[in-house]
């Protein structure tokens, strides 16, 4: 089955955002921005983290908004929505990043008809993920694109077809840079099941090579 017949069969295109869509994590970039603010940024961090992930992602976003135009943002994903979309398929942003600063680059990007993730009290990653995905548009009625092992999950219920494994240096933008200097570095794959971009040509257009890492 083609990529066209797919998205003729109703499939809809879940993108992941953090490592995938844009080469970075918001995670990092909204704390480092906040402490570029206001050094009590770390004491607010862990003071939301004693209420999860989910609860710290909220608060960073709260006190350090992004700048979507600043955002170092995948060229060959964005070329893959726009030609899922071109072709009449659906895309949609789900990711573990908050909801606000997921809709923020959705509404920036133009490129999504729904927007989904975490919610200050559900962090909507791996497994929990998976089920949303898969409860919204049921059992391989998605294709999926994503970068990291916390994936896996999801890529279990996409439908059946390319899985693309590219690596490249990230380029976080603002804040994210400082960790960069500090020797933090992580390198980012990007999986892409039930997608139609062939390895070579996403790789042509986003300067990627072959190969495994981590996030």
């Amino acid at each position: 089955m083609t990529a066209k017949d797919r998205r003729d069969d109703g499939a809809v295109l879940v993108v992941d955002l953090d490592g995938t869509l844009i080469r970075s994590d918001t995670l990092y970039e909204t704390f480092w921005a906040g402490m570029a603010d206001d050094w009590r940024t770390a004491f607010v961090a862990l003071a939301a983290l004693r209420h999860g992930r989910a609860a710290l992602k909220r608060r960073l976003a709260e006190r350090a908004p992004l700048d979507p135009e600043r955002l170092p943002y995948n060229d060959a994903v964005l070329e893959h929505i726009r030609d899922w979309r071109t072709a009449g398929g659906r895309a949609v942003l789900v990711s573990a990043a908050d909801e606000g600063i997921a809709r923020t680059i959705a509404d920036h990007l133009g490129l999504f008809d729904e927007v989904h993730g975490s919610d200050g009290r559900r962090n909507l990653k791996g497994a929990e993920k998976a089920r949303f995905v898969t409860e919204r548009y049921g059992e391989q009625g998605y294709a999926y694109m994503g970068d990291s092992a916390a994936d896996l999950a999801v890529w279990k219920g996409a439908q059946k077809g390319d899985h693309r494994r590219c690596a490249g240096p990230p380029a976080p933008a603002g804040g994210g840079a400082r960790m960069r200097e500090r020797g933090h570095h992580h390198r980012a794959w990007l999986g892409v099941a039930g997608a139609a971009a062939p390895a070579p040509v996403a790789q042509e257009r986003a300067g990627l090579r072959a190969g495994a890492g981590g996030a």
